[in-house]
């Protein structure tokens, strides 16, 4: 009866009514106890998905819209994210970064050849997987405790990027080692640090000498200046793609540059209560 059930569940309308349902009333519950919603939301996927009863499916829609939610939310983030605190807490977000990564990389790897007798690339992807952040859970954590203008903000952020770009070599390194029998691919190790270097100064460059000069023509035209800053957001995320990285960091950097001081307030409002309701509505 279980499976018949389940089976009729597989509809992708109903499907998608019972994830929001699901998610909306968790994260309402989790909210109410002072917990942040994103704890309830996961418990909900964890409980109500195919980890566990399989009630909820993971299909193809699901997938696309939350990559669409999240991709929205980092785009929020980079909003709320003041770029000159980024750079002032610079230096306090690498120490952290780099330390968030490589304490759990070499405990794990140590873990495993010393405990779990696992070999070298077993022990160093065990490694890895220890060590990355999940960059948009913890933007969606800070949102949802309202902590987007406290000092710590930025030096989680800046420690949640430099995690992402040490977790795209490390794993770039891995695999051609594991591929290569232990042989290191030289044109890798060099291209992969290149290619984040080229994606950063050309986000850096159209953010700060292009985007502004483009922008003014949108100031007072609220609806296309929400479209013209979603363009902008892609492309930014498509030169992520292009560089190795998840669309999500493009998206995070290109709302770093949309700024009071380059599109009104009342864009600017309009944009953060847009992205808000869209986000909420997919994750």
């Amino acid at each position: 009866m279980v499976p018949s059930t389940i089976q009729h569940l597989q509809s992708p309308t109903l499907n998608l009514l019972l994830v929001m349902v699901l998610i909306w009333t968790a994260g309402v519950i989790f909210r109410k106890i002072k917990q942040p919603p994103l704890l309830g939301e996961l418990l909900a996927g964890i409980v109500f998905g195919p980890s566990l009863f399989g009630i909820l499916q993971y299909d193809a829609t699901l997938e696309v819209l939350s990559e669409l939610g999240v991709f929205f939310l980092m785009f929020y983030a980079g909003i709320e994210t003041n770029p000159f605190d980024l750079k002032r807490m610079g230096k306090l977000s690498s120490i952290v970064g780099f330390g968030g990564f490589f304490v759990p990389f070499i405990m794990g790897y140590g873990t495993c050849i010393l405990f779990f007798n696992l070999n070298n690339i077993q022990s160093l992807f065990i490694g890895l997987g220890l060590s990355i952040t999940a960059i948009a859970v913890n933007a969606r954590v800070l949102n949802d405790l309202s902590l987007q203008k406290f000092r710590v903000t930025p030096v989680i952020m800046g420690a949640a990027i430099i995690d992402d770009i040490l977790s795209l070599a490390l794993l770039s390194t891995i695999i051609g080692l594991a591929v290569n029998n232990y042989i290191f691919d030289w044109q890798t190790l060099i291209l992969v640090p290149l290619k984040v270097f080229l994606f950063f100064g050309i986000s850096i460059f159209l953010g700060m000498k292009l985007y502004p000069k483009i922008s003014k023509y949108f100031t007072h035209k609220e609806a296309k200046g929400f479209t013209f800053s979603l363009i902008v957001a892609l492309i930014f995320g498509f030169m992520a793609e292009l560089a190795g990285l998840h669309i999500i960091l493009g998206a995070y950097m290109a709302g770093l540059f949309v700024r009071e001081e380059i599109v009104n307030r009342a864009l600017l409002y309009k944009i953060n209560q847009r992205f808000v309701s869209i986000t909420y509505g997919f994750l």
